[in-house]
């Protein structure tokens, strides 16, 4: 859920980027379908948890716990970067100087608290932080990180644009919009046909990245002649694309999920609740006219 819904997310900024709105709003629109569906979802989940004894083994947990304690110097204080940030958004303030300050504050905790000298943190924000703490579960959490350790996100992101550009310079886009446009005439059929190709792109291609970029160029003119907002299009596209990722077995998500879990994308898909419900609301929705914006001054056809 947070991946789609929180403004800090690449996913949420890409969407915000690709169609011309602030994250912000992004996150706004999605409170009607993300938030239903969390509330629903977890009433799902609480229900089926009855189903199950209560009786699980925390001993592996504790271990953990102290582990982490042996390894690093817990403090409250280790919440400030986050606390600075959420309270920075919830402000308003540009997303990007939010994180840069987060960030900042992170190192200052870090040599702080930590033991970690300037030159350690830039090379651990160039290259990302390797744990040697001598217990196998610490290490391989919290190794990871960096500016280079994103460096699969940035190509994938322009081999994305790249596509997207190329299918529109050669009139790609404008063959599939002719084609959807003979079968869409209203709010709710555009934003169910949305949802579909959103999913489609994103098995095709393994890429809930590329889907974004493309559905909100395939969709953004449509939008406007139907009289709809573009910000529902881009909640459409954030709810169809994002956590659909995550059980398309052959995207990087769902491999490392079902790597960490034992269980195959197919096999946990059907209880992702909060994916489905959010895109079953979106549709409703759009068919009901509710938390659907129009374009002021126009109606829906």
């Amino acid at each position: 859920m947070g991946d789609k819904w929180s403004p800090l997310s690449d996913s949420c900024n890409l969407v915000a980027a690709t169609s011309g709105r602030k994250s912000i709003d992004v996150s706004k629109s999605m409170c009607a379908t993300s938030g239903g569906a969390l509330v629903i979802s977890l009433v799902l989940y609480l229900l089926i948890g009855f189903k199950y004894s209560s009786n699980t083994d925390i001993s592996q947990i504790t271990e953990y716990i102290s582990q982490l304690d042996a390894s690093f110097n817990m403090s409250i204080l280790a919440l400030l970067p986050l606390a600075f940030v959420i309270i920075m958004v919830i402000l308003k303030f540009p997303i990007l100087p939010v994180l840069f300050g987060g960030v900042v504050i992170g190192v200052l905790e870090a040599m702080i608290f930590q033991g970690q000298t300037l030159s350690q943190m830039l090379t651990t924000c160039w290259s990302g932080y390797v744990c040697d703490s001598g217990f196998e579960f610490v290490d391989t959490l919290f190794t990871r990180g960096g500016i280079v350790g994103t460096a699969d996100l940035i190509m994938l992101f322009f081999a994305a644009v790249f596509f997207a550009g190329s299918a529109e310079s050669i009139g790609i886009i404008d063959v599939i919009v002719q084609l959807l446009t003979k079968l869409i005439h209203t709010a709710g059929s555009l934003v169910a046909a949305t949802v579909a190709t959103c999913i489609g792109i994103v098995f095709l291609t393994s890429s809930d990245y590329t889907s974004i970029i493309l559905n909100n160029r395939l969709y953004k003119e449509t939008y406007k002649e139907i009289g709809l907002d573009g910000i529902v299009l881009s909640r459409t596209v954030a709810e169809s694309t994002t956590t659909i990722g995550a059980i398309c077995p052959w995207n990087s998500s769902a491999m490392v999920a079902s790597a960490a879990m034992g269980v195959s994308a197919f096999a946990y898909a059907p209880l992702s609740f909060p994916t489905w419900i959010s895109i079953i609301l979106a549709i409703i929705f759009a068919f009901a006219g509710k938390f659907t914006p129009k374009v002021q001054g126009e109606s829906s056809k």
